[in-house]
């Protein structure tokens, strides 16, 4: 009987540990599943931001390749592929574009 009463403070104190560790694991979690949310927010209103420009002034490879860049960030692909493809029939030797659309292609 001593044995198990000697040995109950130690197994709370390692199950205070225990739910410590799983507690802050849950909370960096969280902290970052709210760092990607504000990302992707972030991207999302960026690529608005240059589709707004686009709609307006059709003509800047920059921009282009810009709204291709957030696009890309954001997983569509195919459209960032498409803003490269107008990027690169606006100005042929614009690098960025190129090596943009080189990458989104392997």
């Amino acid at each position: 009987a001593r044995f198990h009463t000697y040995l109950l403070p130690s197994l709370i104190v390692l199950e205070l540990v225990a739910l410590g560790i799983l507690v802050t694991g849950l909370f960096l979690t969280y902290q970052a599943y709210k760092h990607a949310q504000e990302e992707r927010l972030y991207e999302v209103s960026q690529l608005q931001r240059w589709e707004e420009a686009l709609a307006k002034h059709d003509t800047y490879p920059q921009a282009y390749y810009n709204a291709a860049v957030h696009a890309a960030r954001l997983g569509d692909s195919q459209k960032a592929l498409t803003y490269l493809q107008k990027a690169l029939v606006l100005n042929g030797n614009y690098e960025p574009a190129k090596e943009l659309k080189m990458m989104l292609e392997e």
